[in-house]
């Protein structure tokens, strides 16, 4: 194993740290649960500035490892928690660390990036991940066309020039850099380089001693349908949404071989469709089970049974309560407000069952027990009787009505046909569906 440099000290982490009771849904846990757990939200760069490669630029040597920066910032955000919250009445040898979609995938990759470093974990002892993977990163060199940008939109030649750009200049810049999606990055440096040395370090004794709860909504990635959402009528354009689904699908195609789209025409001509016509066309919700297999379902699998394999403390779980949007169904981010013991929906991505007081009161409690003491309970149901194990690969399956119950085989078809084709190139294929393509997106859903 390669060991990466020192982690630097990077600016405006730990000043970032703090517990907001007044708002923010932080405080709906802290409100409910504050007795005897701290609930902290932590700040980290963003786009080029926390995932920008600069290796590319004259200078851009002396920031080598830039491009996982908003990694590194997390890292230091727990050092500054472990350092300092017992001064809050919080335990620094039971803290868990978690997130939803980019947060996902930075917890689930946060102990990969200590791993790779040699580095005993002293920061956290349980992950939660939701609708994230250690495959939300990219691969070497992707990191570095908002750099490019960055560089074209400030006329900078090399560091220097940047360095001195006018303020103005680089704000405007970095609006423009922001319509990309950044992730961090397999760049050898900080994180292995690629997915499948991820998955190797997954492996190991140290983060299989962590406890991990993992899981994914029904159809994660109709959350797009939000961007051609009329918030006026509360109608989605629908014909918008399954061209970019389409598009994206096309993407996706040209990674693979005829054999292997053969394979994948298989698949999509299996699937039925149980929606009404105002929610889309039938091929944009194939198209939506796609793309949830590639970049949500198969890796989070991926994870799950490495650990399984290992009898590794895992609970998995799958979320189908659907938003009150029909085009948007369980999308992506919709079991947010319910973990965080939102008592009633206020936006358009909410889960929308008839008791979301009680589903809300249920994912917080079941959450809250789990990091606390790795046991996920609640007054519904008792998910510890029903952990992710090889011999019974259980899920907890939360209903569209927000009943709570044990299942497995819930993704069979995926892993038979999409699962081949995914091995081969998993961050490639993932890619393609989850990168936005800032023009792309705008011609589809902003036309």
């Amino acid at each position: 194993m390669s060991r990466a440099p020192p982690v630097p000290e990077p600016f405006g982490a730990a000043s970032a740290m703090g517990v907001n009771l007044d708002r923010g849904l932080g405080s709906l846990l802290a409100k409910e649960y504050g007795d005897d757990m701290v609930f902290v939200n932590i700040e980290y760069r963003l786009g080029v500035m926390g995932f920008g490669g600069f290796d590319d630029v004259e200078g851009g040597e002396a920031f080598r490892g830039a491009s996982n920066n908003g990694l590194l910032d997390q890292l230091r955000a727990l050092e500054w928690i472990h350092e300092n919250i017992k001064g809050f009445g919080g335990d620094a040898g039971n803290v868990t660390i978690f997130g939803e979609s980019a947060g996902g995938g930075s917890v689930s990759l946060l102990p990969v990036v200590l791993r790779y470093q040699n580095r005993e974990n002293d920061l956290f002892r349980r992950v939660i991940a939701e609708s994230g993977n250690p495959n939300l990163a990219y691969t070497p060199g992707s990191d570095r066309a908002m750099v490019k940008i960055l560089m074209e939109e400030t006329g900078s030649k090399n560091m220097d020039d940047l360095m001195a750009a006018d303020t103005e200049a680089v704000q405007n810049a970095l609006i423009q850099v922001m319509r990309y999606n950044p992730a961090p990055s397999y760049d050898g440096i900080y994180l292995p380089g690629s997915y499948a040395e991820a998955l190797e370090l997954l492996k190991s004794d140290e983060i299989l001693a962590l406890d991990w709860m993992l899981g994914s909504n029904a159809d994660e990635c109709r959350f797009i349908a939000h961007y051609c959402y009329d918030h006026e009528t509360g109608k989605c354009s629908t014909e918008n949404l399954d061209g970019y689904l389409e598009f994206k699908l096309n993407q996706a195609r040209q990674t693979m071989s005829a054999e292997d789209n053969q394979k994948l025409d298989e698949y999509i001509s299996r699937l039925t469709i149980d929606k009404t016509a105002e929610s889309g066309s039938a091929a944009g919700w194939k198209n939506t089970a796609v793309f949830n297999a590639f970049s949500f379902f198969l890796p989070t699998y991926d994870l799950a049974d490495l650990r399984a394999e290992k009898g590794a403390k895992t609970y998995l779980y799958y979320f189908k309560p659907e938003s009150a949007s029909a085009a948007m169904g369980a999308a992506h981010g919709v079991e947010v407000f319910s973990v965080f013991n939102e008592p009633e929906p206020k936006t358009v991505l909410d889960a929308a069952v008839e008791d979301n007081i009680t589903l809300s009161r249920n994912m917080s409690a079941m959450w809250v027990n789990f990091a606390k003491t790795g046991v996920p309970v609640c007054d519904a149901f008792d998910w510890s009787k029903h952990p992710y194990t090889k011999d019974d690969p259980e899920l907890l399956i939360i209903e569209k009505d927000g009943s709570m119950k044990a299942g497995k085989n819930i993704h069979e078809p995926e892993k038979e046909y999409l699962y081949p084709l995914f091995r081969k190139d998993p961050e490639e294929i993932a890619r393609c569906y989850w990168t936005v393509e800032p023009e792309m997106f705008v011609m589809y859903l902003h036309p």
